[in-house]
């Protein structure tokens, strides 16, 4: 009989990454391991708000950017369908949609395993974190956590209850996280030993991506320029790069090319932002510059040239691209972004021992996933 598997994790955030991480663990739990999965459609109120097109008002920041918003509403709101129609299509989810911690009490019992993971949903520090990842609303059902991420902020440090945490911590039956650094502080809250597991995009062949890629939208050769909502000072670089290797620059991120100006400054737009279209960016580049850690997973993936970039006074804390690139044996893609004059960018990845490299990294976190699913 089919294992019947609850999976929680940031689904519903209109973030790529965590889109296709869900979309990665859901496959590997269906074709490798013959589950029946739902991923459990919770989105809390927070995280609803901060992807919507009119978060609520809470500083003058956030009046001007929904001001902007209104006259950019028709770009936005297609944006907004891309990611709604990926869920849609793409995702086995529970027939009831929950906002809260409290209604989840209702699925105690009703699946053989709970999974919580991945991507930083034990990230307390993000602004639509939820116990809810912490699996409290049930005391029946096997808890396994599958590489979450801590992002790069100590929970250690953190003004937050750490003996409730540790609680919920005491009631898994199997524990991993995803980087290093989140291993070590929650070895030391919990007394535990956490296993480092590979990111379910990882576990994934590339066939399963190709399936989903949109067609190619560039016939030209492009850098594509992917990550968090950067600094003037980031895109300047940035646009310095593409003038010196005679590259347009490519974005997906409609908020950002709006709200930075980028549109003044010569960065094109992809017509679309869904995972598929990412996908298709990444595939068809001949450059990606990147500060996300999918951005970096994803590049080696089509076997691209890539740049995971970063400055020297980002948080030492947050180790999550640092570990991964390790995990991959390509620790030499990351640099810092204000020394880019002393790299060929254009430098080929090497990419003839990466399967080999990867392989014991991915058994190892297959044998996680067969073990504490039974």
């Amino acid at each position: 009989m089919k294992k019947k598997v609850g999976l929680i994790t940031y689904h519903a955030s209109h973030n790529i990454g965590s889109m296709l991480q869900t979309y990665a663990l859901q496959s590997v739990l269906i074709e490798e391991f013959d589950c029946d999965v739902e991923i459990i459609n919770f989105s809390s109120k927070e995280q609803r708000n901060m992807y919507s097109l009119f978060p609520r008002v809470t500083s003058l920041n956030v009046l001007i950017k929904n001001v902007i918003n209104f006259f950019s509403y028709p770009l936005l709101k297609s944006r907004f369908n891309d990611f709604e129609l990926f869920i849609e299509r793409y995702f086995s989810l529970t027939i009831s949609s929950y906002d809260s911690t409290s209604q989840l009490y209702e699925l105690d019992n009703k699946y053989d395993v709970l999974i919580c993971g991945s991507d930083q949903i034990w990230n307390v520090n993000c602004t639509d974190f939820d116990e809810a990842y912490f699996l409290p609303f049930s005391s029946k059902t096997k808890k396994v956590s599958y590489a979450p991420s801590l992002g790069g902020r100590n929970i250690l440090n953190s003004d937050v209850d750490l003996e409730k945490y540790k609680n919920y911590l005491e009631n898994f039956n199997f524990l991993s996280v995803r980087e290093k650094n989140g291993k070590k502080w929650l070895d030391e809250l919990t007394g535990k030993d956490f296993e480092i597991v590979a990111d379910p995009t990882i576990l994934v062949n590339r066939d399963v991506w190709e399936k989903i890629v949109s067609p190619r939208e560039f016939d030209f050769d492009y850098i594509f320029f992917y990550g968090v909502p950067f600094s003037s000072e980031t895109y300047a670089i940035v646009k310095k790069i593409s003038k010196e290797l005679n590259l347009p620059v490519i974005m997906l991120d409609a908020k950002s090319w709006i709200y930075k100006g980028n549109f003044l400054k010569g960065i094109k737009l992809s017509k679309h932002s869904s995972p598929n279209d990412y996908l298709s960016l990444i595939k068809y580049s001949k450059l990606v510059i990147t500060t996300s850690f999918h951005g970096s997973i994803f590049s080696t993936v089509f076997n691209k040239n890539f740049w995971a970039v970063t400055y020297k006074d980002t948080n030492p804390d947050d180790d999550r691209i640092a570990t991964l690139l390790s995990q991959l044996k390509l620790s030499e893609r990351l640099i810092y972004l204000e020394e880019y004059k002393k790299y060929d960018l254009l430098e080929d990845v090497d990419y003839s021992d990466f399967e080999k490299n990867i392989n014991d990294f991915k058994d190892k976190s297959f044998k996680f996933l067969a073990d504490s699913i039974g």
